[in-house]
């Protein structure tokens, strides 16, 4: 994934301080996401995905199509969590 979200937030000209703010982090968490070194959590991957408006498949560079992702209940309610969270700030 480190190469694909450098790439994207490149894209934007933001920096990785501009991208731990979105996320609501430290810049520190964000720079071993990006790096790969530390996982990304779901909820993180998925207002990723919404910001930069690629799938998660894009995001978490998913090269085989066909591979199925599941989650588990409590993955799935953080994600409904997060979708509230990130339409309140779009609006």
């Amino acid at each position: 994934m480190k190469n694909r979200l450098r790439l994207l937030r490149e894209s934007k000209h933001l920096s990785q301080s501009d991208m731990a703010k979105i996320l609501n982090m430290s810049q520190g968490n964000y720079s071993r996401i990006e790096s790969s070194n530390q996982p990304i959590e779901i909820e993180y991957a998925l207002i990723l995905s919404k910001y930069f408006s690629v799938s998660l498949d894009y995001l978490l560079e998913n090269e085989n199509e066909n591979q199925t992702i599941t989650f588990t209940i409590d993955e799935i309610k953080a994600i409904k969590t997060a979708i509230e969270i990130l339409s309140k700030k779009i609006i």
